[in-house]
């Protein structure tokens, strides 16, 4: 399995999730940019939406790669 990584502003993340699936490609996760906070109940979180994702797309097959790639880069418009 290969693993491709974009970062991305995360105000983008889901038109480029969309685009992706319109296109076929649903192996994609990215993780949530999230700050623990504690308070007198125990923890909690904040959801960071002014920091970058790094968007991974997975690619599972042995060959076509390349293809691949190039496929994501005329979707994604990026390297």
């Amino acid at each position: 399995m290969f693993i491709i990584s974009y970062r991305l502003p995360y105000e983008k993340l889901d038109s480029t999730i969309e685009e992706l699936a319109i296109n076929d490609i649903y192996n994609v996760f990215y993780e949530n940019p999230l700050e623990i906070t504690t308070d007198d109940y125990g923890y909690g979180y904040i959801e960071r939406d002014d920091e970058e994702i790094i968007l991974k797309v997975a690619y599972e097959e042995q060959e076509g790669l390349e293809e691949f790639k190039e496929k994501l880069k005329e979707i994604l418009k990026m390297d």
